[in-house]
């Protein structure tokens, strides 16, 4: 092949289910666009809800809304130049009840090769979710519908799409409102943590990745998105619980690159860098090596030190840093003392 030459469109397409659904988008097409659901080998995905008819917003790219004049299949020379994809929320309404939806997918895949490889990319997430994510949805991660595909479109040519549970806000309005409470934080967090903890590293979590997060404040749920770059089989290990602590560790410290991200995004580190006066934070990490010298599992550690630190946030003018700081030294809560005589 030359140097020139487009490569061919990707051939998942090919192998179609029985079931089909139907899509309209806003301002995109008079008539709803049909899509047939693509037949990924050994991969199995929950039913859409009742009702085989979606009702969409106006699309958007994951950096703002897509205008009328800018979409793709208005005008015949207009083309998605981007390696990202288009996003809808989309409902279905059926007799009983009104499903709320999330909608993504590539244009043009008969003639546009970024977005061919944004499809790709859509594969392999659709892959991981059936492989790894299966105990996870509707939990930490979206309940996962399927990848669907209209060879021909009205409004963008060739359309693979996929359909997935609506999550909530994106982290990034959400840090910026006043719902931001601490205890939502932690619930975001302690999901991640949760995450991990079922061997998935997500790979896309940090500063600047926001959107991977979403927040839904109807059901107080936290729900991850975009695993086109996860992993499974991470081992964690991270050293502190979720708590909100005056410095940062490094990240060498804290163990857990991932981990050490999130806590950054959702401000549970001070505006201090170093750790060096951060005694709660010294005695934690001193005490959590202890646990595991004993035996104890990360898990269990990590929730004994995490008790730990609001025992001694209950200690009226509690300061380490005047104590001898020793294991032994060190203020157990009630549930930390009952483990100890067990190791």
């Amino acid at each position: 092949m030359s140097a020139n030459m487009a490569p061919s469109p990707p051939r998942f397409f090919d192998h179609h289910e029985e079931q089909l659904l139907h899509l309209t988008l806003d301002f995109t097409a008079p008539h709803p666009t049909t899509f047939y659901k693509v037949k990924l080998e050994g991969a199995h995905f929950a039913p859409l809800p009742p009702g085989p008819d979606l009702i969409g917003t106006a699309p958007y790219h994951p950096y703002g809304p897509m205008k009328e004049s800018r979409f793709p299949g208005w005008e015949e020379i207009a083309r998605l130049r981007s390696d990202s994809t288009f996003c809808s929320s989309a409902v279905i309404q059926s007799s009983n009840e009104v499903s709320r939806l999330a909608v993504k997918g590539v244009l043009f895949l008969e003639t546009d090769v970024f977005q061919q490889e944004s499809a790709e990319r859509m594969l392999k997430e659709a892959k991981f979710y059936a492989a790894h994510l299966q105990e996870l949805q509707g939990k930490f991660v979206p309940r996962y519908y399927g990848l669907w595909h209209a060879p021909v479109t009205q409004w963008g040519g060739e359309v693979l799409i996929a359909v997935m549970e609506w999550g909530g806000m994106r982290l990034s309005a959400f840090l910026h409102s006043e719902i931001a409470t601490l205890a939502r934080r932690f619930r975001i967090a302690e999901a991640l943590d949760e995450l991990h903890d079922h061997g998935v590293y997500h790979a896309q979590i940090g500063v600047g990745q926001e959107r991977h997060i979403l927040y839904n404040i109807e059901t107080e749920s936290v729900r991850f998105v975009d695993f086109s770059d996860a992993f499974a089989g991470h081992i964690c290990g991270r050293q502190l619980p979720v708590r909100l602590f005056d410095s940062y560790p490094s990240r060498i410290q804290f163990g857990c690159r991932e981990a050490y991200s999130i806590r950054q995004c959702l401000d549970l580190f001070g505006n201090r860098v170093r750790n060096r006066d951060d005694d709660q934070m010294n005695v934690a990490l001193m005490h959590m090596q202890g646990l595991l010298a004993r035996g104890v599992s990360r898990r269990e550690a990590l929730h004994l030190v995490g008790r730990t630190i609001d025992h001694w946030r209950t200690i009226s003018g509690l300061q380490l840093k005047r104590r001898p700081v020793t294991e032994n030294s060190i203020p157990l809560s009630a549930d930390e003392i009952q483990i100890m005589k067990n190791y």
